[in-house]
């Protein structure tokens, strides 16, 4: 549903301008009372708002909701202006955000899937205004790794980050196998990646087809004959 919020309301004589810093200052204090309500710490920023003459009457001045992900740096509201309770005309009118917050970032770019104990960071002070997740401020356990590509610079955030399953695609495994009473090892590369209980394809160093084993601990999977 739209925010339709009076933001301000007053008479002008035929061919009046309201102030443009007035209402510019007006749509920001509107902007940042709907972040704040949110949970957003965002400062935000609005151009002036220059507007031609306008007939005599009430004029009062709504505005609507930014369109697509909000805070971020640059965007823009609709900006209605009445004038005796009709529509005159909407402007768009250009606004920013920032949100400046301490955070660790990375120091170089790095592919999905890197181990944390790979990876180097730096503490920087970052805008967040137009970044997804909770900010790390702590480098997490080794126990997780990248979810997808990073570029230096970007704030460690919860969004980045995911649990290192216990067999990773493409690492070399011990396969156990149990056949009538004997157990047997060998050694073998998972076909992709697995977590404690799940079955996956892994390729025994003895074979040239996969089989599909039990992932049993980290770096471990088991067949039962």
């Amino acid at each position: 549903m739209a925010w339709l919020t009076s933001l301000l309301v007053l008479a002008v004589a035929a061919g009046g301008v309201p102030s443009a810093e007035s209402i510019a200052d007006q749509v920001r204090t509107e902007l940042q009372a709907r972040l704040q309500a949110q949970g957003s710490t965002a400062d935000v920023s609005v151009a002036a708002v220059r507007l031609q003459s306008l007939p005599a009457g009430e004029v009062r001045f709504e505005v609507g909701d930014v369109a697509g992900r909000w805070p971020r740096a640059r965007a823009s509201v609709p900006l209605r202006v009445h004038v005796n309770d009709r529509l005159l005309r909407t402007l768009s009118v250009p606004v920013t955000a920032r949100d400046m917050r301490p955070a660790l970032v990375f120091e170089a770019d790095y592919v999905a899937r890197t181990n944390v104990d790979a990876i180097a960071l730096q503490h920087s002070e970052v805008d967040m205004a137009c970044r997804t997740g909770r900010v790390i401020l702590e480098r997490p356990v080794h126990s997780y790794r990248l979810r997808q590509d990073v570029r230096a610079g970007t704030p460690l955030t919860d969004a980045l980050m995911e649990p290192t399953p216990e067999v990773q695609g493409m690492q070399n495994v011990e396969l156990q196998v149990h056949h009538r009473g004997i157990a047997l090892s060998a050694p073998a590369v998972a076909l992709q990646d697995g977590r404690l209980g799940e079955r996956i394809p892994v390729r025994p160093s003895y074979a040239s087809e996969a089989v599909v084993a039990t992932v049993t601990a980290p770096g471990k999977v088991q067949i039962h004959d």
